[in-house]
């Protein structure tokens, strides 16, 4: 599993009725699919594909060390000639999505885009598996913050303390024993 960067689409999708129906509340302009079709270059880069079929990179004035310590300056349309492969995953109460398009563009204008590939899952797995992470996420802090854990902390961190400092003194003595095996031999 690479990185990847990210696209829009204000360019209208070829999305079944039947998926639309279930994801109505999804503003399909806003939703970043992720892609590898460029590459990852290491800046996390952001694509938009515009509603007359152009395709423009986000622009960043960097103001610091790290990928993400970046502000964004604008848009620049690119020549990219190529197929972009895009997706993203859906949830809703009745169905999950897996949802892929392929477009292809040549010279930064888009000459074809189709779906490429829809699963519709159930999400009972997925929901499943939620409440189990709810479940032991909850689990967890309950450990954190109960009183035997506030009475252990209270023996456990002086006998820290006294173990470092024996760890630290045999520590001395081994080094002083290493030493005086060296000076006798």
């Amino acid at each position: 599993m690479g990185l990847f960067d990210y696209v829009k689409s204000e360019y209208k999708l070829p999305i079944p009725q039947e998926v639309l129906d279930d994801l109505q509340d999804t503003e399909w302009e806003e939703v970043e699919f992720q892609t590898k079709s460029f590459g990852y270059d290491g800046n996390l880069d952001s694509y938009e594909i515009s509603e007359e079929g152009l395709i423009y990179i986000e622009t960043y004035k960097h103001t610091g060390e790290g990928i993400l310590d970046r502000t964004r300056t604008g848009i620049e349309k690119i020549d990219y000639t190529g197929e972009l492969i895009f997706y993203a995953d859906f949830t809703s109460k009745e169905w999950d999505y897996w949802v892929e398009f392929k477009a292809l563009f040549f010279k930064g204008e888009l000459k074809e885009i189709n779906l490429s590939e829809l699963e519709k899952k159930d999400p009972g797995d997925r929901i499943e598996m939620e409440k189990m992470i709810k479940k032991n996420f909850s689990n967890f802090v309950d450990r954190l913050n109960s009183p035997w854990r506030k009475a252990l902390l209270i023996i456990i961190i002086p006998t820290q303390i006294v173990l470092a400092v024996a760890k630290w003194f045999l520590g001395l003595l081994v080094q002083a024993i290493w030493k005086i095996e060296r000076w006798i031999h």
